[in-house]
């Protein structure tokens, strides 16, 4: 442990000194080379104080290109950019501080084509770092909205919506949303609609009954074990329970409280519906009249 402490601090200070030393040979590097280019502003007709703004616009603005060119987060189209930037601008400040030496040392007149071009730096140099301020930016946004969409991803798939989360339907009321698959109503003057056969069910959720086998019920199997018949029974049974909170007029409800599938739990509500309609008109509508003894008057 004491090892890794050690080559941990040693590594920290060489990062340290490497950047000192970076630090040292560019401002180095920059002051002889702002001195020739100040020198040569001035030889082109530059101010005294405008005259800085060349080595500003040429030292200064390779740099800058150099980071936004190594950096690592940067695009592809940033990156090459501020490349060529960078490169061209070495070369310009190297081709002025051998120019302004040169025409020093053999005390030669500044000729015309150099004096344009000086001059043209400085607004060609604007350009350049306003078009690279516009990529970096452009950059930024992208990788913002990247992010964006990144955490919204796993927010939806940390948090799942689950059926147990629907509200469930107050008692006494139907659910509207339900569609209508089962047998329609029986009205008074229609024969009793019989149950759908066991075994058999509608849609996705259809099992095959066999004549000599029986289906297993048990309580611990789960929904898909299930028959029809278990699942009247149990539905029977929790409407006649206190304990147990079932609307038979939801489907949803009646899900919930047998844990069974949807589309089961649409055919017991329509046979629950079915049988509510047609018990109250199983009685004769003709009543019975007493008979009156033969040979009495009417």
């Amino acid at each position: 442990m004491v090892g890794v402490t050690e080559r941990s601090r040693t590594r920290g200070w060489y990062h340290v000194w490497l950047r000192v030393g970076i630090a040292v040979i560019a401002l180095s590097a920059i002051a002889a080379s702002a001195e020739a280019l100040y020198s040569l502003a001035l030889r082109t007709g530059y101010g005294t104080w405008t005259a800085a703004s060349l080595p500003v616009a040429l030292d200064v603005m390779a740099a800058v290109a150099a980071l936004a060119w190594l950096a690592p987060v940067a695009a592809r189209r940033c990156r090459g950019y501020a490349r060529g930037l960078c490169l061209v601008a070495v070369a310009l400040a190297i081709a002025g501080n051998a120019g302004h030496k040169s025409m020093a040392l053999y005390a030669v007149d500044t000729p015309w084509p150099v004096v344009v071009s000086v001059a043209a730096i400085p607004p060609a140099a604007l350009a350049a770092a306003v078009h690279l301020a516009v990529l970096l930016a452009a950059d930024a946004d992208h990788r913002e909205a990247q992010d964006s969409t990144a955490k919204a991803a796993a927010s939806i798939e940390s948090d799942p919506i689950e059926g147990s989360s629907i509200a469930p339907t107050p008692v006494g009321t139907s659910a509207s949303t339900d569609p209508v698959e089962g047998p329609p109503i029986a009205t008074a003057d229609s024969p009793p609609t019989p149950p759908a056969a066991a075994g058999v069910d509608r849609g996705g959720d259809r099992r095959e009954s066999s004549p000599t086998e029986a289906e297993p019920a048990p309580a611990s199997a789960g929904p898909a074990h299930r028959s029809i018949e278990d699942l009247r029974a149990e539905l029977a049974a929790a409407i006649a329970s206190p304990a147990v909170e079932v609307d038979p007029t939801s489907a949803e409800s009646i899900r919930r409280a047998l844990r069974c599938g949807p589309q089961r739990a649409r055919q017991l509500r329509d046979e629950h519906t079915t049988t509510t309609a047609i018990e109250p008109n199983q009685s004769s509508p003709i009543e019975a009249r007493p008979l009156a003894p033969i040979g009495t008057g009417h």
